[in-house]
């Protein structure tokens, strides 16, 4: 028999099957690491039959130290491996001859030498997971004209980071910082990960450092990790900024790793319903500026009407904080405007961060206006696996049943 709260048949976020998904990663990140060898190794050149030793360099380099290179200078500061440009210049005519390629570090992708002259940075990320003391490896070869391998170097680097504590083999999600941050904020965090993190498959969470005001961070879908700038929980704008902008960003993870995947396509197409119609309610207050879909505005920020709009901004994070930063600071910090991965990420988050206060500003809208914006939440919370399945509801959602009753919510048994 059906429970008096529930509603039509609307599809439910699946269950995953988490340590079976981890374990299949943890396979394919050990096999890559079997491919290293390093040391005694040889590389059979393409055009010239000669075979070139790879040599090995000893020494263990680590943050504030240089890497003396036959090509260029390299300083290892924190996680980033700054090159000297002036040495890299004499390849300005064949990029091609030389190359550098991290083994070990996660997620990397070799530059393109006649980008990297320009900004010769490479951004390493710590690796734990590879067993080799945490090592990751910076491998140099330089060819001739023939395209013959005529040099081959590898040197081991042991990056320092900050971490979350491991408890087995296939935790998940787990948070790596560069620069220390306070014990309590570094476990808050920590339990916002691993609270959204019931939804989501590996989302390895990494904050570099970085005090640009411009403040920045996001989620890959490419390769399913978090990137955060340190400055937002060092030096916040407002209350709680790195943990919010994390909840956000691990909402993303869901949307893309969940929501977007799974074999069932109705819940991402209900998510568009809903967002399409809160579009066109918004356009019965400024027709101009809301159409569906949605056009794109400046990097700057939509224009404060857009941001304004009461349909809109209930579900936008930067619409709730207190803060005495410059409003540019926050035009970009969240736009639930844009389409409907944004609009459930900003959702989800405001609902987690925000609950008391969407409820008091929901109660005071028009009772025509509140239904488009009710169907949102429906949408988002109302197919949520429940506490009778194992799925620990009051870390994911803390105010599920207060916004179950305030307004109306169907839930999806």
């Amino acid at each position: 028999m059906a429970d008096a709260n529930s509603g039509p048949e609307i599809p439910r976020y699946p269950l995953l099957s988490r340590r079976e998904a981890l374990r299949n990663i943890a396979v394919g990140a050990g096999a890559f690491a079997s491919g290293i060898v390093i040391g005694q190794s040889t590389t059979t050149p393409r055009t010239v039959e000669r075979v070139v030793e790879t040599r090995a360099s000893e020494k263990i380099y680590i943050s504030g130290e240089t890497i003396e290179n036959p090509v260029a200078s390299i300083k290892i500061e924190g996680w980033n491996l700054v090159f000297d440009k002036e040495k890299l210049g004499r390849y300005q005519s064949s990029p091609d001859r030389v190359a550098f390629v991290l083994v070990g570090a996660p997620f990397y992708t070799p530059p393109d030498m006649n980008v990297f002259r320009a900004e010769p940075v490479i951004r390493a990320l710590p690796s734990p997971e590879f067993r080799q003391k945490g090592l990751i490896y910076l491998h140099f070869t330089e060819t001739d004209k023939s395209g013959g391998i005529v040099r081959s170097e590898v040197y081991p680097i042991k990056l320092k980071y900050y971490s979350t504590p491991k408890k087995d083999e296939f935790e998940t999600p787990r948070i790596f910082s560069e620069v220390q941050l306070d014990p309590d904020l570094l476990e808050k965090a920590k339990k916002t990960a691993e609270a959204l993190g019931q939804l989501s498959y590996y989302t390895p969470i990494y904050i570099y450092k970085n005090d640009d005001p411009g403040r920045g961070g996001d989620f890959d879908p490419s390769t399913k990790r978090i990137d955060l700038p340190s400055i937002m929980f060092t030096d916040p704008v407002f209350k709680d900024e790195g943990i919010i902008r994390l909840s956000h960003e691990m909402a993303h993870a869901i949307m893309s790793n969940v929501i977007n995947n799974h074999l069932d396509p109705r819940l991402n197409v209900m998510l568009v319903e809903v967002y399409k119609n809160l579009v066109l309610a918004a356009a019965t207050i400024d027709p101009k500026l809301f159409t569906f879909p949605m056009r794109t505005f400046s990097l700057f920020g939509a224009p404060e009407e857009v941001r304004n709009n009461p349909y809109f901004s209930i579900f936008s994070e930067s619409s709730y904080v207190k803060t005495d930063a410059n409003k540019d600071v926050l035009a970009t910090y969240s736009h639930p405007f844009s389409n409907h991965d944004e609009l459930f990420a900003s959702a989800l988050t405001v609902l987690r961060s925000f609950p008391d206060q969407f409820i008091a500003r929901y109660m005071t809208l028009d009772p025509k206006m509140r239904e488009p914006i009710r169907e949102v939440v429906q949408t988002i919370i109302g197919p949520l696996p429940q506490e009778s399945e194992g799925f620990p509801m009051k870390d994911f959602l803390p105010a599920y049943d207060r916004l179950i009753k305030s307004l109306s919510i169907k839930v999806t048994r």
